[in-house]
């Protein structure tokens, strides 16, 4: 399937992101007067919000010392972005400070790179406003949205624990693969060297992660992952998780001398509403029962070839249309898309408990 955007869409590479942010910070940390200090290789193993201090390991030789030699740290704010499996969430749920859970999403996931078109020409170009879909069948999926003007970064999810090269040994099973699933389509843009990459590349485990609050006192703040962690259907982890620190840092710019304990209250008050809509917009926007996928397929062709003010009166509104083209609030968008995200979630659960009874 291809859908289009009236907006141009922008693929980030999460690593790639990730070094820019680490070099930005090496060249800040040497500064006269900075304050900035970087640990690497240091793990954390405590909290204790009493006397603001944490207790952490350092790696000797790159191996952990042993816990005995714990070192501990004084902070005067805390914020935990340390991703779905967050050491921070942890231990304030394991001290009754917070309550959370981290749920495992029965989808995992492998990244893909593919050019934007194949070598030959045969296959039609991704352009900059859309984004390319394709049903491999046994429940395997992919997704692609252009990342350069050359090339398209993606993945492919399969229901857990059931990768669909864990038994190939050789690139040549996986074009096979390929060429089975998607003669005319994806064949022709997996090349060797990404066949190989498929093979080698580790797996992505998915969680959805529910948090009842994502700050204590005028301490700690969670954010991305480490708060509202979800599927990444919608491509929304990165996004959310920017999100956060713009507009928490919105909240603190408003408040006078930089009043944390106000800003940490404004700013959870109104970012909680939007985390639980993009968790259920992220969830139950897909559906996974083919009845319901053929219905998905043909609102969207026919919102495609609608005029995009009678698309949304015919067959309703899309949520990734939305959040593409709008900057609606996730709550927004939830509350345009509630009646399909409802069925969707009915359908969702009902094939998941069909699945569970046939094994």
């Amino acid at each position: 399937s291809n859908k289009i955007f009236k907006s141009p869409m922008l693929a980030l590479d999460r690593n790639e992101l990730s070094l820019v942010l680490l070099e930005h910070l090496t060249r800040l940390e040497p500064a006269e007067n900075s304050s900035i200090e970087l640990h690497f290789n240091t793990a954390l193993e405590d909290m204790n919000l009493d006397d603001n201090t944490i207790s952490v390991t350092k790696a000797s030789n790159g191996s952990l010392v042993p816990p005995k030699a714990l070192e501990k740290l004084t902070f005067d704010y805390l914020i935990g972005a340390d991703g779905s499996q967050s050491i921070v969430r942890r231990i304030l749920t394991a001290q009754d400070i917070i309550s959370s859970t981290a749920t495992r999403i029965p989808i995992d996931a492998l990244s893909l790179r593919i050019p934007r078109t194949s070598s030959d020409g045969d296959f039609y170009e991704v352009q900059d406003g859309q984004y390319n879909g394709w049903m491999l069948q046994g429940g395997v999926g992919a997704l692609a949205l252009p990342l350069s003007e050359s090339e398209c970064s993606g993945a492919i999810n399969f229901p857990q624990d059931n990768n669909p090269f864990q038994n190939m040994t050789s690139p040549d099973d996986v074009l096979e693969f390929f060429e089975r699933r998607a003669p005319n389509t994806l064949a022709k843009l997996v090349s060797r060297q990404e066949a190989i990459n498929l093979l080698e590349r580790p797996i992505s485990r998915l969680y959805s992660v529910r948090c009842d609050q994502i700050h204590v006192e005028d301490k700690i703040l969670l954010v991305g992952d480490a708060a509202h962690a979800t599927s990444n259907t919608l491509g929304q982890g990165a996004n959310s998780a920017l999100q956060d620190v713009q507009l928490f840092f919105r909240a603190l710019s408003q408040t006078s001398n930089d009043n944390w304990d106000l800003a940490l209250t404004t700013y959870s008050q109104a970012r909680l509403p939007c985390l639980r809509a993009v968790r259920e917009l992220s969830e139950f926007a897909f559906p996974q029962s083919p009845k319901m996928m053929k219905e998905f397929l043909f609102r969207s062709k026919i919102r495609n070839m609608l005029p995009p003010w009678l698309g949304p009166l015919v067959v309703g509104h899309d949520a990734m249309q939305l959040l593409a083209d709008t900057d609606l609030s996730y709550s927004r968008v939830h509350r345009k898309t509630r009646r399909w995200i409802a069925r969707v979630k009915k359908a969702n659960l009902k094939h998941a408990a069909q699945q569970t009874s046939n094994e």
